[in-house]
């Protein structure tokens, strides 16, 4: 196919798979969210939303006496998704990827299959080329009747301090505006921290990363369970470094990458090992040039396994 041309270059190097859940039937129990104007920067785009939870505060959610899965200390301000009363669908089996927010350490939720987190460095045109991507192929956390094992969970950092102004534009499992939320509301001190617990004591896989630049990324670190208060993380654990990756090409394997992610009853290792080998099981299917891909995708993804600590 004469799409070789666009392939060649975009399949440089390549980024973990971060994909879409299923949507579910509409609900009419949801018009009396908060009313708050969020003004936008940039045009309306069809994202992938929620029909079904709400996101909201801890303290609204059970003024509502809507149902929400709590973290370790939760605090009436934190962020929850809330499911109010009659909302619940009829009973169905969802597999894929979600994402949420990460505003502090420790708040991610528990029992999920992998965890994964976009770590952008600094603000630029990439992080929201990425972000944009990520928006619109994928669902924040629908959890109505789903097995969450079977589910990888995408953090975003996010400032804590700007969560009541975040909360309005994403109540009902709308994306924020891109260029709004990279701005203001990505938490890229967080994310500097989270690649920096990474790069404590690497491994000889991620050494040169780490010894590297790292204000360009975006980074993609995917983890059998929450990671944000693990300082370093034990491996195994597997972490994508997208700095090489041609913005224009990270809708395009994001789309690619559907529906690649599926827990299954294996150690932590093979399903780690088994989500990296899918991933270049799809590239090297389409790529051009098997060589040139295969050597890109080694620099790009490293599969951590525990082995091969840097003295």
């Amino acid at each position: 196919m004469k799409a070789k041309g666009f392939i060649r270059p975009i399949m440089a190097s390549i980024f973990l798979i971060i994909l879409v859940t299923a949507c579910l039937s509409p609900s009419p129990q949801q018009d009396n969210i908060q009313k708050m104007s969020l003004s936008q920067t940039t045009p309306p785009l069809k994202y992938v939303k929620s029909e079904k939870f709400l996101k909201t505060t801890m303290a609204w959610c059970e003024n509502h006496r809507g149902e929400y899965t709590p973290h370790k200390n939760i605090l009436p301000e934190d962020m929850v998704d809330c499911l109010l009363p009659g909302t619940r669908g009829e009973k169905r089996q969802l597999l894929g990827n979600a994402y949420d927010y990460l505003y502090r350490n420790s708040i991610e939720k528990s029992g999920y299959g992998l965890y994964s987190y976009v770590l952008l460095p600094t603000h630029s045109s990439r992080g929201e080329r990425f972000l944009e991507a990520l928006f619109k192929t994928t669902s924040f956390v629908d959890l109505i009747k789903i097995n969450v094992g079977n589910l990888n969970l995408i953090y975003l950092p996010t400032k804590a301090n700007k969560l009541s102004a975040l909360i309005p534009s994403i109540a009902d499992g709308s994306a924020p505006p891109v260029d709004l939320f990279a701005k203001q509301f990505y938490d890229y001190a967080l994310a500097q921290g989270l690649l920096a617990q990474i790069c404590t004591s690497p491994t000889i896989e991620i050494k040169a990363v780490c010894e590297s630049d790292l204000s360009r990324g975006p980074y993609l670190f995917t983890y059998t369970q929450p990671a944000s208060s693990l300082a370093p993380a034990s491996p195994p654990y597997l972490f994508v470094d997208l700095s090489s990756v041609h913005e224009a090409a990270f809708g395009e394997l994001i789309s690619a990458y559907k529906e690649q992610v599926k827990r299954s009853d294996f150690s932590d290792l093979i399903r780690i090992n088994n989500f990296k080998e899918r991933l270049l099981s799809i590239m090297l299917t389409a790529a051009d040039t098997i060589n040139p891909i295969t050597d890109a995708i080694k620099n790009a993804i490293h599969m951590v396994k525990g082995d091969s600590a840097v003295k």
